[in-house]
């Protein structure tokens, strides 16, 4: 159902609460061991009111204070994330590939990877699609490559192509999707992947659609 004009001043004004709840906790305790929290939490009720620039300097607090902080890796995911919605794709997808490295370097300390990974993925791939249409570029595939060209290869390449592909799919931007898939099966590094028999069946339907019969 569609939110009423009740529905939406009883949202603002609970945010607005929030926001002035964990200012005062940040203000009244900056030396408290509590106080990365309460910058985060800050940080977080300042991103639910859409004050992207203004949360960013609450994540950017917790971020600073380094890996040993116990919300760091909250506050850099945080603080791409926020980078992402104001269209400040370079930093996002730094800190996103930040928070991947970090994540692998996790699985292989305690076998299970940061429960930000999956959305970190995601979100590089919509900004992938969001540069190229922006900067009027053909492939977001392209745009992809640039990026991780600058840098060692890493294994989350894969799962951001494929992830592109299936924005893409969801932007019906079907010629870019299978730009996509065809680097997937055919970069040398996963030509040999399980999934490429997929992917090329995904190739044939995208192409089936005849939105682009020349090709």
């Amino acid at each position: 159902p569609n939110a009423t004009s009740a529905d939406i001043e009883f949202h603002e004004d609970r945010i607005k609460k929030s926001v002035d709840v964990y200012q005062e906790l940040v203000d009244s305790m900056p030396d408290s061991h509590l106080a990365d929290q309460a910058h985060l939490m800050l940080g977080n009720a300042l991103f639910d009111d859409n004050r992207f620039e203004t949360a960013i300097a609450e994540y950017q607090f917790v971020f600073d204070k380094g890996e040993e902080g116990m919300f760091y890796v909250d506050a850099m995911y945080q603080l791409a994330w926020a980078q992402y919605k104001l269209s400040e794709y370079d930093s996002a997808l730094t800190l996103f590939t930040k928070l991947l490295d970090h994540s692998k370097q996790m699985k292989l300390d305690t076998g299970k990877e940061s429960d930000y990974a999956k959305d970190a993925i995601t979100y590089m791939a919509h900004s992938f699609a969001d540069i190229a249409e922006h900067d009027d570029i053909t492939a977001a595939a392209m745009v992809a490559e640039t990026f991780f060209a600058k840098d060692m290869p890493r294994e989350h390449e894969w799962d951001v192509y494929k992830a592109l592909a299936e924005v893409l799919i969801q932007y019906q931007r079907t010629e870019e999707a299978v730009e996509c898939y065809k680097k997937l099966q055919n970069d040398p590094r996963w030509i040999n992947n399980s999934e490429n028999p997929e992917f090329q069946m995904q190739v044939v339907t995208l192409l089936g659609t005849g939105l682009f019969a020349d090709l």
